[in-house]
C-alpha cells in the first residue's frame, strides 16, 4: 500500500512589510514536498476561484483584482465569468513585474522557478506593493 503524504502550506497576505499585519489568505494541501513560486501562485489563484465559486460571489480577495478599466467595461465580474488561466498568467506577470513579492520565512523568493521545501517551510507571505499617489 502506498501512502501519499499531504504537505500544508499557509499563504498569508499583507500590503505593508513594515506593519507586519498579516492575514491568512488560504491553506494549500499538496502532495509534493517541493513547490516552485510559479506553482504556489497557480495554486493560489485556482483556490481563490474555487472558494469564490463555493461562496457564489465575486472575486473579493483576488491576487489579481480586476483593473479599473475591466470594471468599467464589464461591470463586476463573477466567478463563473473568470478565465482561470488568464488570471494565473496575469498573476505570474505581476510577480515578474514586481506588483507583489513572496517571502518564505524571511527570505524573498526572486524568480518563478525558485522552489521551497515544505519539510522546512510551512508558510509564505505575499506582499502587495501599493503605488504611491503623486510621487
Amino acid at each position: 500500500m502506498v501512502t501519499i503524504t499531504a504537505h500544508r502550506l499557509d499563504v498569508f497576505d499583507t500590503s505593508s512589510p513594515v506593519s507586519g499585519a498579516e492575514k491568512l489568505s488560504l491553506s494549500l494541501s499538496v502532495a509534493s514536498a517541493r513547490l516552485s513560486v510559479r506553482d504556489i501562485i497557480r495554486f493560489r489563484v485556482e483556490q481563490e476561484v474555487e472558494q469564490s465559486l463555493r461562496c457564489g460571489g465575486a472575486m473579493v480577495r483576488a491576487l489579481v483584482p480586476l483593473t479599473e478599466e475591466e470594471r468599467l467595461l464589464n461591470g463586476e465580474q463573477t466567478v463563473g465569468d473568470i478565465d482561470v488561466e488568464r488570471y494565473v498568467q496575469r498573476a505570474l506577470r505581476g510577480f515578474e513585474e514586481n506588483a507583489f513579492f513572496v517571502l518564505d520565512a524571511e527570505r524573498q523568493l526572486d524568480n518563478l522557478d525558485e522552489e521551497i521545501d515544505l519539510h522546512h517551510s510551512q508558510a509564505v507571505t505575499f506582499y502587495r506593493l501599493v503605488p504611491l499617489v503623486g510621487g
